[in-house]
């Protein structure tokens, strides 16, 4: 697995990839330096960048993508697929090793704006507790949407059409927090959700597996799961979608570090949310070498 990290992670500098990231992620938050600290005077800011949302789109939904849209595509485009597939790695093994290479250099750009906040207490009153979560908080929405961005990736092995998908995926998760509340409620339209849900999740076990007995089993357990939420807790599940999209939108999580909150639950889902995208990728993966 190091192996492959160390190749990945100078792959990135071989190429224009990883510069392209590095200028991109610099660029934008140096801009919003000048513009939120310099121009407006706010010493928080971690806070002040991405409390606009068009920094917080250009910084996640944007630059992320940069790193991820080749990471398998160029093992086409090099001729190394099948050395891939018949490498004596674990499938987990490979694609752990390329995520981390992409977090790396992610944590090159992190790194490369620590001394905009050094610059603040140098000149003024550096807000500590609030720099601090705001870091942690971008330090874990890039394992979260590095491992999404990982996984897309590995089942789009086309490069520009995965980086649109994962370009219009950041946005929809940038906005989910906003979108919860302008879904529906009642217990109809909360049943319609979780069934065509279930069925989703049905047909993804089912095109992963080939096996129908699976995605049925699949349907059952999660309609099982809906009428025994719809039982334990109606005044929930009466909002339901919007509590969930409110429950699993990494996006919320982030903006809790960034009003100064760093809870245990948030760091166990973000980074949660990235080993398990890892996990389906490396699955997904390993499931190609035997067809």
């Amino acid at each position: 697995m190091i192996a492959i990290w160390k190749r990945e992670f100078f792959a990135y500098f071989k190429s224009l990839r990883g510069f392209v990231f590095l200028a991109l992620f610099f660029g934008t938050m140096g801009v919003a330096y000048a513009i939120q600290v310099l121009s407006y005077g706010y010493t928080d800011i971690t806070a002040a960048i991405f409390s606009q949302f068009f920094y917080r789109l250009m910084v996640f939904a944007v630059t992320i993508p940069i790193l991820t849209m080749s990471m398998f595509s160029q093992e086409k485009k090099q001729h190394t697929e099948k050395l891939l597939f018949s490498s004596p790695l674990p499938a987990w093994k490979i694609v752990t090793g390329k995520y981390l290479a992409a977090l790396a250099v992610y944590g090159l750009g992190i790194f490369s704006i620590i001394f905009f906040p050094i610059l603040i207490a140098v000149k003024g009153k550096l807000p500590l507790k609030m720099t601090v979560c705001g870091f942690v908080g971008m330090i874990l929405m890039g394992v979260a949407l590095i491992g999404l961005c990982t996984m897309i990736s590995e089942l789009i092995r086309e490069p520009m059409i995965g980086v649109i998908v994962e370009v219009i995926i950041g946005v929809v998760i940038m906005m989910s927090g906003s979108l919860s509340s302008f879904v529906p409620d009642g217990y109809l339209a909360n049943f319609i959700f979780f069934g065509v849900l279930s069925l989703i999740i049905a047909v993804l076990f089912y095109l992963n597996t080939k096996q129908i007995a699976y995605g049925i089993g699949a349907f059952a357990v999660c309609a099982i799961a809906t009428v025994l939420a719809f039982f334990a807790n109606k005044e929930w599940f009466m909002y339901g979608i919007g509590n969930t999209i409110q429950f699993i939108s990494v996006e919320s999580y982030f903006e809790e570090m960034m009003n100064g909150a760093i809870s245990i639950g948030a760091v166990i889902y973000m980074v949660s949310f990235g080993v398990l995208c890892v996990f389906l990728a490396s699955q997904n993966l390993d499931a190609k070498r035997w067809r």
